[in-house]
């Protein structure tokens, strides 16, 4: 977490923006396949989340 969103543990917040932007928080768990392999779901909080999401799925070639 720290090299994709820059997440600093100590403070318990984001030293510097990662790979998704601004992040106000976020968690993790990690579960078990059926053939025993670890594997993790994480739920990112991402600042301006709509914005991103309206830009990803745009056909639009207007800057935001």
């Amino acid at each position: 977490m720290e090299a994709l969103i820059g997440w600093d543990f100590k403070e318990q917040k984001q030293g510097f923006f990662g790979i998704f932007g601004e992040v106000f928080g976020w968690s993790d768990t990690t579960k078990e396949q059926g053939r025993k392999m670890l594997h993790s779901h994480i739920l990112l909080f991402i600042a301006l989340f709509d914005r991103l999401v309206s830009m990803l799925w745009s056909n639009s070639d207007q800057n935001w």
